[in-house]
């Protein structure tokens, strides 16, 4: 569960920086 959320912080992070 923690790596699910970790790797989708990094892919939210990525879109925001858009």
């Amino acid at each position: 569960m923690q790596k699910g959320i970790a790797s989708g912080e990094k892919k939210s992070n990525k879109i925001q920086s858009r």
